[in-house]
């Protein structure tokens, strides 16, 4: 059994080869391109996000404890922006793989705080928007939305932060 140069050109110049090698070239250049899509998700997108999550959780923070004292039978109402939760779960679930355990665990418990916060933020839209259409607002309720939220926005800051500087502890929340 020998085998020849034109036994092997012969060979691979069967149509059925050739797209079995393409199939194989085209399933690694994918396997590789998604790798190196969840490793740039790792360490260039969530990083990115963590940023604008800073960001605005310090505005809304700001806008929080500058509302000052509104007049005599006004409530203040603060609403600010949304954060970006889904663009981030798209990056935690893309990066998945390429996380620590402390680095999911502090993700998740950073999803939840700006979900929470940005739920706090919607109820606070729709209490001014009633306003506007003559319903009263509910002041003691408004000051504890006020008093959650600026918790909520305090602890999405320290974890971005923490996150960010890399001093998280072993169960994912921020190093005191």
């Amino acid at each position: 059994m020998a085998i020849s140069v034109s036994g092997v050109a012969d060979f691979l110049n069967n149509a059925t080869v050739g797209a079995v090698i393409g199939a194989v070239v085209t399933y690694v250049i994918v396997r590789h391109s998604d790798k190196a899509r969840a490793v740039n998700a790792a360490r260039d997108i969530i990083p990115r996000h963590l940023v604008s999550a800073a960001s605005t959780a310090r505005q809304r923070l700001q806008s929080i404890r500058d509302r000052g004292v509104a007049p005599a039978g006004m409530v203040p109402i603060v609403i600010g922006a949304s954060f970006d939760t889904d663009g981030l779960s798209r990056a935690i679930t893309d990066a998945y793989g390429h996380l620590s355990l402390r680095q999911r665990q502090a993700l998740s418990k950073l999803m939840l705080y700006m979900t929470q916060a940005d739920e706090i933020n919607e109820r606070m839209r729709r209490a001014a928007a009633a306003s506007r259409e003559g319903a009263v607002a509910d002041a003691p309720a408004i000051e504890v939305f006020f008093r959650d939220q600026t918790m909520l926005l305090e602890q999405a800051e320290r974890f971005t932060n923490a996150y960010r500087n890399g001093t998280l502890n072993e169960d994912g929340s921020p190093v005191a």
